[in-house]
């Protein structure tokens, strides 16, 4: 079919009969003309999309309307060759002029005389975008509404990520977000699905849930999928992973395996082949010799993830490295587990078997009845690691008491690390008689500088001004530094912990030639003044866990007067009740906000469980 007899598809079937009387090009213009009018012609919906109840409402409306149909109106125009000849001035003219006209005769065409009401159609972008942020059961209510919601529900549902079963009542203390500190319920990425498929005791077992299977067929995108205190089966399993062919990732916590010993361990792995990833929180003891078989056989698996769930979950259904020493896989890439005083030998087979680790963090897993983990292991697992995992690119560990010196030269050996997360353990249990000095005068005198490190966090040690002096020099290429809960020595007679020493500690920190982003938490309320604030003015993102009474009059004259000749933009992140009252006493004063500062709030929970 040729172009021209597209357009006259466009023209109804009325006005045909009365233009046998025109010449081609007169009938050729038609064609165009009404070719044109279809760019701005609405799909019409059999559903109220938006009800005003006040005049404001209305013309806000009929404004973002006319936001859309203005841009239509260009398009339509353009598409008539005529108008195209015209000079811009014309051009605007022509424009201006049938615009009401135009816009009267749609409202006609999409008034409804017997609701008394006009149907506003929707742009596809904006309404998708609303949609995203919906839960499941409005969602599936949506689909009811219409076809045009209908399309845009199944759009949405096939774009998302990641799906959880048991999630849906998160509220800001939950343990659950261990696995995801920033699980909020607007992430419009992953979808909660409890709400649809719970009947009892969110039962995910397809036989016993005529729910799950239309549920499951909605989503075709999906990588990650969360299961807490769930009742899942094979079968349910099998037609997960075959609708969702890039599942990857499983996080799981406190769930149940209906009738697992119906298939093999065989089976079971070759349905779960594409897993690389695997979280778990709390594992039922009844669960553990099924998870660890199934572990030791996964072809594709990368990384093991183990959390504590909370702080007095049972230690039989905490993950700690002795559970695992037979099943990881030779070539794991990323193991965060927790250890305890008799997973020393579990190490030390570990980090013999799985050299090619890239990424381990190890964490203290101890039940509150148990003993206090003996000092001196933490150091001598430093050293093995660092001996036998020459490949590490992050590490995450705690260290007591450790010697300068053993530290350097233990450290040196990992030349590809990337992030170095260290800290001594709780001061309730040690106290801060052993905590780790974090000495680089010395250090420098058995280390070079690590240039491959980017990133350093440094939490629960002891430092004073002298000591670090090299900070820089042994650090050049840092970009990230997190500074938690450090003790600062005194060299002066005001203390520990006096102002001039920390002004003096954190001069030689900002020293860092490359220093982007740094993080202050926990300890610091009296001791962050706008001096100490000035020291950090070059860097991208500035993050301080404080709320002293006098910090917000620092923090005014630091952004008036310390960023005002700033060009780049500075993310400061703050609490949120001191985030709120820097800006009402800004307001206050009548200071207006620096331009180039952004000014965030801090998740403290989320801060929190990723230590």
């Amino acid at each position: 079919m040729n172009e021209s007899n597209k357009m006259s598809h466009n023209i109804p079937s009325v006005i045909k009969q009365f233009i046998f009387n025109f010449n081609e090009l007169e009938i050729n213009r038609l064609k165009e003309l009404f070719s044109s009018v279809a760019t701005v012609r609405h799909q019409r919906v059999r559903t109220v999309v938006y009800e005003t109840e006040c005049v404001s409402d209305a013309l806000h409306v009929l404004h973002n309307r006319s936001d859309r149909k203005f841009p239509q109106m260009i398009k339509m125009l353009e598409r008539i060759h005529g108008f195209n000849e015209l000079c811009a001035n014309d051009k605007s003219v022509l424009f201006k002029a049938p615009c009401p006209q135009l816009m009267l005769l749609e409202s006609i065409i999409l008034f409804d005389f017997n609701g008394q009401f006009w149907t506003i159609p929707i742009r596809s972008d904006v309404t998708n975008h609303v949609i995203k942020y919906l839960d499941i059961k409005d969602l599936f209510g949506l689909q009811r509404v219409s076809q045009q919601y209908r399309d845009c529900v199944k759009e949405v549902l096939q774009k998302k990520r990641e799906v959880s079963v048991g999630f849906n009542d998160l509220n800001p203390s939950s343990p659950l977000r261990y696995f995801k500190p920033n699980f909020e319920a607007n992430d419009w990425k992953r979808i909660d699905i409890t709400q649809a498929i719970s009947l009892v005791d969110n039962d995910m077992v397809l036989d016993h849930n005529q729910n799950i299977e239309p549920i499951v067929r909605q989503f075709r995108d999906v990588k990650k999928l969360y299961l807490s205190t769930t009742v899942i089966s094979f079968k349910t399993l099998k037609l997960i992973v075959n609708q969702w062919p890039q599942l990857e990732e499983f996080y799981i916590n406190g769930i149940d395996i209906y009738r697992s010993s119906d298939q093999t361990i065989t089976e079971w792995t070759q349905l779960l082949s594409k897993v690389r990833h695997i979280s778990i929180g709390a594992l039922k003891r009844n669960c553990r010799p099924f998870f660890t078989a199934i572990i030791a056989q996964l072809p594709s698996l990368q990384s093991i993830n183990a959390y504590p769930m909370c702080e007095s979950c049972p230690l039989d259904q905490t993950i700690a490295l002795s559970l695992l020493i037979d099943c990881l896989p030779a070539d794991i890439q990323c193991l965060h587990i927790g250890v305890t005083p008799a997973d020393s030998q579990a190490l030390d087979v570990i980090t013999s078997k799985c050299t090619q680790l890239k990424k381990l963090s190890i964490y203290e897993c101890l039940a509150p009845s148990t003993h206090i983990l003996e000092i001196h292991l933490w150091n001598q697992w430093f050293a093995m690691i660092c001996d036998r995992l020459k490949a590490l690119q992050y590490l995450r560990t705690n260290l007591v008491d450790i010697s300068a010196k053993e530290f350097a030269e233990s450290v040196t050996k990992l030349k590809d690390l990337q992030s170095l997360h260290i800290g001594s353990s709780d001061w309730r249990t040690h106290g801060k008689t052993h905590w780790m000095c974090f000495d680089t005068q010395e250090m420098a005198k058995y280390m070079p500088p690590m240039v491959s490190l980017k990133t350093l966090s440094l939490q629960r040690l002891k430092c004073s001004p002298n000591r670090l002096i090299y900070f820089a020099q042994i650090l050049p290429n840092v970009r990230q530094l997190t500074v938690d809960f450090m003790s600062y020595r005194s060299e002066c007679k005001h203390g520990d912990d006096c102002d001039e020493c920390f002004y003096r500690c954190m001069d030689f920190v900002s020293k860092l030639p490359n220093l982007k982003h740094i993080m202050f938490r926990n300890g610091f309320n009296d001791l962050m003044t706008r001096h100490v604030l000035e020291l950090f003015a070059d860097v991208d993102q500035l993050y301080i866990d404080s709320k002293s009474k006098y910090f917000i009059e620092e923090l005014i004259h630091f952004i008036i007067f310390s960023l005002d000749n700033r060009r780049r933009v500075l993310r400061l992140d703050l609490l949120p009740i001191v985030k709120r009252q820097l800006i009402q006493r800004m307001a206050a004063l009548d200071l207006p906000m620096n331009g180039r500062v952004i000014v965030g709030h801090i998740n403290t929970l989320s801060y929190r469980l990723l230590l």
